[in-house]
């Protein structure tokens, strides 16, 4: 059984989600319990600057052979062939503040390779940043 409950008094609002893969083999989740197929973002997704900024970083330092990139191209994907818009803070190596943004880019010692791209800059304020271990300048 699947659903949401919605929790509601004057102080606030609570929703709680109910996941169960009834059905094996129906696409919605993996084995491990985590929702593959939400019908919609799993968050709300970030400016797409800072979108362009992560995927320009990925791609700029040879994202495809970094040790983990779990995450970043995880299907379904988008048409930039990232994982779907809302989902960035599943992406490994970034840490979201309760705010929404990205407080910290954190991959050392991950095989990144390349040139940080100026683009990352319009990240709303990540307060760490831990490339140590790379091959960037």
């Amino acid at each position: 059984m699947s659903g949401a409950e919605v929790f509601q008094n004057a102080a606030q609002t609570r929703v709680v989600l109910n996941l169960v893969d009834g059905q094996r083999g129906d696409g919605d989740l993996y084995p491990n319990g985590v929702v593959v197929n939400t019908g919609g973002p799993a968050v709300a997704s970030i400016p797409n600057a800072e979108r362009a900024a992560l995927i320009a970083l990925y791609s700029a330092t040879g994202g495809g052979g970094w040790r983990n990139q779990n995450g970043w191209k995880t299907a379904p994907t988008a048409a930039d062939g990232f994982a779907m818009p809302g989902t960035e803070c599943t992406w490994h190596g970034l840490a979201w503040g309760s705010s929404g943004g990205v407080v910290s880019v954190l991959l050392p010692a991950n095989n990144l390779d390349g040139e940080i791209p100026a683009s990352i800059a319009s990240l709303s304020g990540p307060r760490s940043v831990n490339l140590a271990g790379n091959r960037v300048r």
